[in-house]
């Protein structure tokens, strides 16, 4: 398991622990000059990422509105959505149109926790379906 080499720096998020991360990179012979090209503040994102070695630049599309009722109110939504799949976003906006045409939605948080996917609470397998 000696063999197995270690990446520099891990887990931490300094501009010296990032440079010693590309340069080890480089030094395996991987392609790293368009992740190595970033505009972020290393301080603005280090509660939010470990071992950070760059960005990538992703297409950004715009849905909505998405018609929110909140307290009577109608709130008009607009999302944007990082995507290289073509048609999600038209597919999207005709959701957010049909929601619309719908007058809208209305949600009510019961409970909140963090989760990795999302997750829909049903009374009962009749409403599910």
């Amino acid at each position: 398991m000696n063999d197995i080499p270690l990446i520099p720096g891990r887990g931490l998020t300094t501009r010296t622990a990032t440079e010693l991360r590309l340069d080890f990179l480089k030094s395996k012979g991987i392609k790293i000059d368009a992740l190595a090209d970033y505009n972020l503040e290393i301080n603005s994102i280090q509660n939010n990422i470990e071992s950070f070695i760059g960005s990538v630049e992703i297409p950004l599309g715009i849905v909505g509105p998405i018609i929110f009722n909140n307290n009577n109110k109608k709130e008009y939504v607009y999302a944007p959505v990082g995507t290289l799949e073509g048609a999600l976003v038209a597919s999207m906006n005709r959701g957010a149109k049909a929601i619309a045409s719908s007058n809208g939605f209305t949600a009510k948080i019961h409970w909140q926790r963090m989760v990795r996917t999302p997750i829909l609470l049903l009374e009962n397998i009749k409403h599910a379906q």
